[in-house]
């Protein structure tokens, strides 16, 4: 089956996933964002390619007014939806 990802992979996706759900403030979740990085400091989501020191950025004044300014790759989105919400009350 050549369309079924690696069990490395997903082994990597999982790890990914609970760092970015271990985050409990926005500086933790950019610092996150930026271990995600590839070697050209971009991160590939399904569709679209973000530079990560921007996303980083984004994500310390994150707005729910810009939320596509974050991938929701490995959950990074719903967490800061998340933490915003949480703030807020």
């Amino acid at each position: 089956m050549k369309n079924q990802p690696q069990i490395e992979e997903i082994l990597n996706n999982e790890e990914r996933c609970e760092a970015v759900n271990e985050c409990k403030t926005f500086e933790e979740l950019a610092e996150v964002i930026l271990s995600f990085a590839d070697t050209d400091g971009n991160i590939q989501d399904k569709t679209r390619l973000f530079n990560a020191k921007e996303m980083a950025e984004h994500c310390i004044n994150f707005s729910m007014i810009y939320p596509n300014t974050l991938t929701r790759m490995w959950g990074i989105r719903r967490q800061a939806m998340y933490m915003s919400y949480s703030n807020r009350r």
